[in-house]
């Protein structure tokens, strides 16, 4: 029953992808969860570095708990809507965010 939920499925619309999460959106994802104000409320503290969420996320791509009785659903979002940033003349057009 496990493995029919545990594919690749990328969902999507006009606005919005959801992307099973990948060791490769870490990149994208480090600078926002490096951040400590994001902690003030959850029992973890901020990666090191990239290279240990990267390493996170490797394991969270199994899908699967190291027992093997839970299902992983971890997805990273990519909006593509147009935002702005700290400066005013630059256009955010895409989006990572982390979803549990």
């Amino acid at each position: 029953m496990l493995d029919l939920l545990a594919d690749d499925s990328v969902l999507e619309t006009e606005r919005l992808r959801l992307e099973p999460l990948l060791p490769e959106h870490a990149a994208h994802l480090f600078p926002v969860l490096a951040d400590p104000r994001l902690y003030t409320y959850i029992p973890e503290e901020p990666m090191a570095d990239q290279a240990a969420l990267r390493q996170r996320y490797q394991r969270l791509a199994t899908r699967h708990s190291p027992q093997g009785d839970e299902l992983w659903l971890k997805h990273a979002i990519v909006t593509s809507i147009v935002g702005r940033v700290s400066d005013p003349t630059t256009r955010v057009t895409r989006t990572l965010l982390p979803f549990p």
